[in-house]
């Protein structure tokens, strides 16, 4: 589909035209593009249009490293302007994630790479970077993580905990001051906050505005859906007195991680069910939009260090539509489930 931003804003207004209730908490798809990393801008406009339009979606969510945006010439920075596009038009709340670090690395600018993150320099050039960034998102930001797995992370390098504990809460409070309607976070793995990394994610989920995780229950098959359910019921059921933030629930496809098309749809399908019933949950996005090219599949298995098959296999069967761009089960099922039920009228006596 080719379409300029301009032309494809009346159809996004249009868009919300219908009046829908809408869920507890606000849905978000990530709007993984056709041809991944390849994308050309028509593209990424159309994955963001139909992941925004989707009925029963109300939330967009856009993640970037700090490094990704050093360049505001670089395609991330482009792609960051498209979803703050689309947000604007459909005044849909964000979901920005900013990540100073994430599962493998330190994700900084090349000149502050090595920065000990005690540094004042370090601090007042993410003060910056935030400032800059909330020139292009406005203030329709409603949800701020600026660490993805940050428990992952933290567990390999443990010398460094103490201080980013005590730069992050710095940070956040700059962030807190630069995107006022935001909540503030650092999200970390379930599997971090119920096993062994549980002490650095609660320190990190004590010092945010709401307990932002990734919940992806797989590793060389998917969960059952019974195991998946009492995962998410004891989830909701902790008490940290605060909203639940899933910045991503991934399910993937493959069979070989014992996937199939018909699993991954009734797994999504059942998740959503539940999480239609908690008050708990504020956000929660789906990844992803398409799977992703094999090329990309591979640099990011590369990238998680993560070489059985399955993995990688997992890692490139998270999308609704395939690579090649034909919707997947989970799309029916995904819209089936997110889509308002229309009002019932009632009888003549």
């Amino acid at each position: 589909m080719r379409a300029s931003l301009a032309a494809l804003a009346a159809l996004l207004i249009s868009a919300t035209t219908l009046s829908l209730p809408a869920m507890a908490a606000e849905i978000a798809i990530t709007p993984a593009p056709l041809y991944g990393s390849k994308a050309a801008p028509e593209d990424i406009n159309w994955a963001y249009k139909t992941a925004l339009t989707t009925p029963g979606a109300g939330a967009y969510i856009f993640t970037a490293t700090w490094g990704d945006l050093a360049d505001p010439k670089a395609e991330k920075f482009n792609e960051l302007k498209t979803a703050a596009f689309f947000g604007l038009q459909l005044q849909h709340p964000g979901y920005l994630g900013l990540y100073l670090i994430d599962a493998s690395r330190r994700e900084l600018p090349e000149d502050h790479r090595k920065s000990r993150w005690g540094k004042s320099s370090l601090l007042l050039a993410t003060d910056n970077f935030l400032k800059n960034t909330s020139e292009t998102t406005g203030q329709n930001i409603r949800w701020l993580s600026l660490g993805d797995k940050a428990d992952v992370y933290l567990a390999e390098h443990p010398d460094e905990a103490d201080e980013f504990l005590s730069f992050y809460k710095k940070a956040a409070v700059s962030a807190r001051r630069t995107f006022p309607n935001a909540k503030i976070g650092l999200t970390v793995t379930y599997e971090g906050l119920t096993g062994t990394r549980k002490d650095i994610a609660v320190k990190l989920i004590e010092a945010s505005d709401a307990v932002f995780i990734s919940y992806a229950p797989f590793s060389d098959k998917v969960k059952s859906g019974e195991v998946i359910s009492k995962e998410l019921t004891d989830l909701l059921a902790m008490p940290f007195g605060k909203s639940i933030v899933f910045q991503d629930i991934s399910i993937p496809s493959a069979r070989t991680a014992e996937s199939s098309e018909e699993l991954q749809a009734t797994t999504l399908s059942a998740i959503l069910q539940q999480l239609k019933a908690s008050p708990a949950v504020e956000f929660a996005n789906l990844r992803q939009l398409h799977d992703m090219p094999s090329a990309d599949c591979r640099a990011l298995q590369k990238y998680y260090k993560q070489t059985p098959e399955f993995a990688r296999d997992s890692l490139c069967s998270l999308g609704f539509f395939t690579a090649n761009g034909k919707p997947k089960k989970s799309w029916q099922a995904i819209q089936d489930t997110l889509r308002p039920a229309e009002p019932t009228a009632s009888k003549a006596d």
